[in-house]
């Protein structure tokens, strides 16, 4: 629901890859445009390219690592893992910080954007096109985030807008689409959370078996 917010900018992964802007390149800015090159220029980069260039110089020896995919593409990471198992992961640590993000991303947030609904109906489009079979979800929030933004913000609001869109999209292009905004809205559960935003595999489960039932096939998701 956040990425149909005009206030938040284009993710720099889009405007850096080439293939993919020249989707988007029609309808961004300029400012868009430049952050592929401005981008080799920020703070973090330069972070990223000092520590990249110190690891070639002095690799980093672990004993474990930090994270792997299980065959099924689950991704793992143990430190994390470990933390909650002994029960010392500070949830409310990583709460608060996704309530301070979604909260000034959602104070100036009062209506969809429509160059990014746009966005979604064309990338739909495309993929059926292409032969795709395409399933439309909105994300799930944990329950005191999704509060917490109802009562300080227009969140409500701009939700049913939102999905009122998002489901015109997918009558008029006939793509199934599921609300997941809510826990209630797949019988989930809110101590399966990582933060605000992120479930843990048994909430993401009940999910993708309600969206897609099982089945032998292979298939792909693109956020």
């Amino acid at each position: 629901m956040a990425s149909l917010n005009d206030v938040v900018p284009n993710d720099a992964r889009l405007s850096s890859e080439p293939r993919l802007f020249a989707f988007a390149k029609e309808t961004s800015s300029r400012s868009d445009e430049f952050d592929r090159f401005s981008q080799l220029f920020s703070y973090q980069q330069l972070t990223a390219s000092v520590r990249s260039i110190r690891n070639c110089v002095y690799p980093i020896q672990r004993n474990v690592d930090v994270q792997s995919f299980t065959a099924d593409g689950v991704i793992q990471y143990f430190e994390r893992q470990a933390q909650m198992e002994a029960g010392t992961y500070d949830f409310e640590s990583a709460l608060e910080f996704n309530q301070r993000e979604f909260l000034s991303i959602f104070g100036q947030f009062t209506s969809p954007s429509q160059r990014r609904l746009d966005y979604l109906r064309k990338t739909v489009q495309l993929c059926k096109t292409n032969g795709s079979q395409v399933y439309l979800f909105t994300t799930v929030s944990h329950p005191r985030l999704r509060e917490l933004l109802a009562s300080k913000t227009r969140f409500l609001h701009v939700e049913e807008k939102a999905l009122k869109e998002i489901e015109k999209i997918a009558l008029d292009l006939n793509v199934k689409f599921i609300d997941f905004g809510s826990v209630e809205s797949f019988a989930g559960d809110a101590d399966c959370f990582v933060d605000g935003v992120h479930p843990l595999e048994p909430n993401t489960r009940r999910m993708i078996d309600r969206l897609i039932p099982r089945t032998s096939e292979a298939s792909y998701a693109i956020q």
